[in-house]
């Protein structure tokens, strides 16, 4: 399966990922998948040829900053706290296959805003099975209790929400076949679902699929065919919205270290009472993206559609995004993320809005297992109908993980 779209975690989470696997971020960092419509936030599942240890932990301890712990209107809401996080895997590895168990947990406490605090937990798993030399099956699902803060199904359709607490579920299958030397052709569905406590927040779920034939075009080239599928049902609508979409995928060989991908097609939505007024949207997108040694840097611009969950309905959105992983020396690493998404259409004509994102995470690894952090984040988000809403946070504290 390729790559779920690039999401912007919370920047204590890239600290954690950081300090999990430092030596091989850039080499595991996704990219972005243009063209599929819809994502769920669990698992991937990881290639069976990667080796990893059979266990996994990492544990956080943060001071907490926020200017707008609320999120829920220009008045700051300022607020000093700290948090813990805290997680395990493990991983099952075989000669055709893997399977890993995820578990996490993260509780967060501020000194005078008490409705704030809040405790996050997941479990999730992956499995990845080699069928034959030419055929890979995979299978992935999470569950959660997440803060609308850190949920992931919130970054892949860069939507920004007040604070509340939810319950996420998600699952995804898929099917990847060799055709030939040059050719492959790949299968997947995804299903997402997330129950807010906020009553004012529209709980939603959605399907989707997807089908990709590849073909490479000599070493620097290849050319891929996709179709993509997405239902998205509120669960106080009449009747669930789909949405269908095509587009052809040109991936060339810029050097050695850079690839630039673009992608051109249109999309199509069903007549649906409340759903989006045009019948037919274009798809594009054009990315950029560059790895050598530890470094990786990627650039996007896209236009797709996406569920707004917590807003009812798809939406289509034009979406900027730049994520980097930089290493400052041996044991300081420095990763960088931001987008911009320009929700211009949504369903039943709701107003749009335009939603700003951006992190920094400095990681210094004093020892073997453990070593400090420091990280800034900055969001906004300027519905069409109404006043501009920012906040800033930041955190610094300890990190400890095993390889």
């Amino acid at each position: 399966m390729a790559p779920p779209p690039t999401q912007l975690p919370d920047s204590r989470a890239i600290l954690l990922v950081l300090f999990l696997s430092s030596a091989q971020v850039a080499a595991q960092s996704p990219v972005p998948e243009s063209t599929r419509q819809d994502d769920s936030s669990g698992p991937d599942s990881v290639p069976a040829a990667q080796t990893l240890p059979p266990w996994q932990f990492s544990l956080g301890l943060f001071g907490e900053y926020d200017s707008n712990v609320d999120f829920q209107g220009p008045t700051s809401q300022e607020e000093y706290g700290g948090s813990v996080h805290a997680g395990l895997i493990r991983n099952y590895q075989g000669r055709r296959s893997h399977f890993n168990l995820s578990l996490n947990a993260a509780g967060y406490g501020y000194a005078s805003e008490t409705d704030a605090d809040h405790l996050d937990a997941g479990v999730g798993f992956g499995w990845s099975r080699q069928l034959s030399p030419h055929a890979t099956f995979n299978l992935g699902g999470a569950a959660s209790y997440q803060n609308t803060g850190t949920m992931g199904v919130l970054a892949t359709a860069q939507t920004q929400l007040p604070r509340s607490s939810s319950e996420n579920y998600s699952g995804n299958t898929g099917l990847d076949f060799r055709i030939g030397q040059h050719g492959s052709l790949s299968l997947g569905g995804r299903y997402s679902r997330a129950e807010f406590e906020d009553p004012t927040l529209v709980d939603s779920e959605s399907f989707s699929g997807d089908f990709g034939l590849s073909r490479e075009l000599g070493r620097h080239d290849a050319l891929q065919l996709t179709y993509a599928y997405l239902r998205t049902k509120d669960h106080t609508a009449p009747a669930p919205l789909d949405s269908h979409g095509g587009a052809l995928v040109w991936t060339h060989g810029l050097s050695k270290y850079a690839t630039l991908t673009l992608t051109g097609g249109a999309g199509y939505k069903t007549p649906n009472l409340g759903g989006m007024t045009r019948a037919w949207y274009p798809l594009a997108a054009i990315g950029v993206r560059a790895l050598w040694r530890r470094t990786t840097l990627y650039f996007e611009l896209r236009q797709s559609v996406t569920g707004a969950y917590g807003l009812g309905g798809n939406q289509i959105s034009d979406v900027g995004t730049l994520m980097a992983s930089l290493p400052l020396g041996r044991r300081v690493d420095l990763a960088l993320g931001g987008n911009v998404t320009w929700g211009r259409e949504r369903s039943g004509s709701a107003p749009g809005y335009l939603s700003e994102y951006g992190t920094a995470a400095l990681n210094w690894r004093v020892f073997r297992h453990a070593g400090l952090g420091l990280g800034y984040g900055y969001r906004r988000n300027d519905p069409d109908n109404g006043p501009a809403v920012d906040s800033h946070s930041g955190h610094f504290g300890l990190v400890y993980s095993t390889p």
